[in-house]
């Protein structure tokens, strides 16, 4: 007996299909979403990543393309400085006011995280650039920093221009900075200081057409003691607001030539030692110089010893109350015209006109000096003139009058009249060595108060005659005249008081 009653096809009652294929098509479009779904996942993921290392690198998307210009920059703008460090690792703690404005620099283009601690790669030659965030200071930021040997590019700013107000010091005392050459990379139209830039620095040769300086105010000491400075372009600088020149170029002792034609010293209150030890100098041009605000031009043009000529007569000086050491070693000069200078608020004329060497003429017609103190030595050692005219001289508060012509060798005839000397302490050497001196006019000479006469007549073999008004003004000084063999006379009388 079969047990279900005979056979029973299952797949016929159970009605399954024979041979039954999944749809292909469906598989196909299945893995394709799969895929679809995973890209995108996986693009998100890489955008957020770069987005991250985006933020973190620059903050900003103007800074990144500013950064990538700045890297791929060539020519003229090639680095901030070479360091050449010879002897130890630069710190970066040498940079006195500038870390504060870092974000971060390059090493020989390549970027480096940089902190106050930071410390440069060993000896060696290096481009650094230097990325700022903001900086209103740049005072004394390389001062004394002696591995930076040349300037091309000072600053890239990153998202917005800087607002630099002061340089003072930037590069003082850069001993072997040797080029400066900042064309049109920097913004310094809001600069107002640039006192003592260079001061004593080596630097050869500055070329500074890229700074903006219409609101500049100092440039005292600017180029001061530059001593290897041989070549300067800046004929860019725009100097109408600048109040102060004192010192600009002083101690440039190998400077040649100085292009200063187009400088507008309209507002300019001080000129003190302005080119005073420029020795190789043989030609200024300063006949365009307004100065009718200065009020200081001490030394003004002291130990120039080559220059041949000097044109000064558009200056005006009716507020100038200090001209000392103005023309001292001016040895080149043959002859000095000063009949325009006001001198009527003039203090101090000490030393003014002294060690004139090979000068031969001076016209000084218009002196007035109702104010001044001290003529020390004011012609001393000017030995070829002859004549000193200087008829309205009048020193009714005149202090000093040491050596005021001693060693005017050829002095034939020199106008005294005029020179009171009742507040005078001391005429010591005042006449002395002018061999050719014949006779002196002490008719105002009052002597009452002074105490000493070392040698005022020393060295004048010609000399016999001294003009007077009254003894009883000079009593002290009697005994000297006499002791000089030398015979009195009375302006009034013409008559002589002879030396018996």
């Amino acid at each position: 007996m079969e047990p279900f009653g005979g056979d029973v096809d299952l797949k016929e009652n159970l009605d399954i299909p024979n041979n039954k294929q999944p749809n292909n098509l469906a598989k196909i479009k299945c893995g394709l979403f799969t895929i679809a779904i995973f890209l995108i996942l996986l693009l998100v993921v890489i955008i957020f990543l770069s987005f991250y290392q985006f933020e973190n690198d620059t903050p900003k998307s103007s800074q990144k393309k500013e950064e990538e210009d700045f890297i791929k920059e060539s020519g003229e703008i090639n680095s901030i400085f070479a360091i050449d460090n010879l002897n130890s690792p630069l710190l970066s703690s040498e940079f006195e006011n500038i870390n504060n404005a870092i974000m971060y620099i390059y090493i020989n283009e390549k970027k480096i995280n940089y902190t106050k601690e930071y410390e440069f790669p060993a000896t060696g030659n290096y481009n650094v650039k230097f990325i700022l965030n903001s900086a209103a200071n740049l005072d004394k930021m390389f001062k004394n920093v002696n591995s930076i040997k040349s300037v091309e590019s000072l600053i890239k700013y990153s998202n917005s221009p800087l607002t630099i107000l002061s340089m003072e010091s930037s590069f003082e005392g850069c001993q072997n900075l040797q080029k400066v050459s900042i064309k049109n990379s920097f913004d310094t139209s809001n600069l107002k200081s640039m006192s003592k830039l260079f001061y004593n620095s080596n630097v050869e040769e500055i070329e500074l057409n890229g700074f903006e300086t219409k609101n500049v105010k100092n440039m005292s000491y600017m180029f001061k003691s530059c001593k290897n400075l041989k070549k300067i372009d800046i004929k860019n600088f725009n100097t109408e607001n600048v109040i102060d020149m004192s010192g600009m170029f002083e101690g440039c002792n190998s400077l040649q030539n100085l292009d200063i034609s187009h400088f507008n010293t309209s507002k300019v209150l001080r000129m003190p030692f302005m080119f005073s030890e420029c020795k190789s100098l043989t030609s200024l041009d300063i006949t365009h110089f307004i100065t009718n605000n200065v009020d200081n031009m001490a030394s003004m043009f002291n130990n120039c010893k080559s220059l041949i000529s000097l044109d000064i007569s558009n200056f005006n000086t009716e507020h100038v109350v200090d001209m000392s050491y103005m023309f001292n070693h001016c040895e080149s000069l043959i002859e000095l015209n000063l009949d325009n200078f006001d001198t009527k608020r003039v203090i101090n004329m000490s030393y003014m006109l002294s060690n004139l060497f090979n000068l031969t003429s001076i016209s000084i017609n218009n002196f007035e000096t109702p104010n001044v103190k001290s003529m020390n030595y004011m012609f001393y050692n000017d030995y070829l003139i002859k004549q000193i005219n200087s008829y309205k001289i009048k020193t009714p508060n005149v202090e000093e009058l040491t050596g005021m012509f001693y060693n005017c060798h050829n002095l034939e005839s020199v106008y005294t009249e005029g020179i009171e000397t009742k507040n005078v302490k001391n005429l010591d050497y005042l006449f002395k060595n002018c061999g050719n001196l014949e006779q002196v006019n002490l008719y105002n000479f009052n002597t009452v108060n002074c105490n000493s006469f070392k040698e005022i007549f020393e060295g004048c073999p010609k000399l016999t005659v001294c003009i007077v008004e009254k003894i009883e003004n000079f009593e002290n000084l009697l005994e000297i005249i006499l002791d000089y063999d030398l015979n009195i006379r009375f302006k009034a009388s013409e008559i002589d008081y002879l030396n018996i």
